[in-house]
């Protein structure tokens, strides 16, 4: 995930005593290590959302490449940036006051639909759920944020409230009552603007 930083090489071995031994143990811790973080970056770049960290001033220190494909940019050119910058301009100031607002912890997390902003100024909806990134140490690092496409199902509200609106127009020109209601009790769901006449 993001840029990767050139990892400790093993020590060489030049005595079979207890600092052999130890210099030993500290090349499998490395070995393990490394591979632990070969597995991490692989399910991190072939995760089908964007994960990325914030840190303590509003720049990204670290994202997968979902999230470099989903924006129209590559890794190195996310690592840096200010993650408010990839906001739709018109939800930028929103954008800006709950992300601070999450670093001062005047609220635990977020979880809401975002208009973002591609490379080439498109645009297309994302689901953004963030919360506070804390090492294993506990000490704060900043922010950890997931971003999930939701271009089609936005597209589909839309073009159902469409929908709908052109039903209610129908309805509501045609001369006569329309209604529907539930057989089992006749409670009413819907009656058109005609009875009100």
């Amino acid at each position: 995930m993001g840029e990767r930083v050139r990892p400790l090489q093993p020590l060489p071995i030049t005595n079979n005593d207890e600092i052999g031994q130890m210099i030993g143990g500290f090349n499998r811790l490395l070995t393990d290590l490394g591979q632990r973080e070969a597995v991490l970056n692989q399910i991190l770049d072939t995760s089908s959302v964007a994960i990325f960290l914030v840190d303590r001033n509003g720049r990204i220190t670290q994202a997968n490449q979902r999230m470099a494909d989903m924006f129209g940019r590559t890794v190195g050119h996310l690592l840096g940036s200010e993650y408010v910058s990839l906001v739709h301009p018109k939800e930028r100031e929103v954008s800006r006051k709950n992300m601070l607002a999450l670093l001062n912890s005047d609220i635990p997390s977020v979880s809401l639909d975002r208009s973002y902003w591609r490379s080439n100024q498109s645009e297309f909806w994302g689901h953004l759920t963030g919360g506070r990134f804390h090492d294993a140490l506990g000490n704060d690092l900043g922010l950890i944020g997931v971003i999930a496409d939701i271009s089609e199902r936005k597209r589909a509200e839309d073009s159902l409230r469409a929908s709908e609106q052109r039903f209610r127009d129908l309805v509501n020109t045609t001369d006569g009552i329309v209604w529907e209601a539930r057989a089992d009790n006749f409670t009413f769901s819907f009656v058109s603007a005609q009875a009100e006449r």
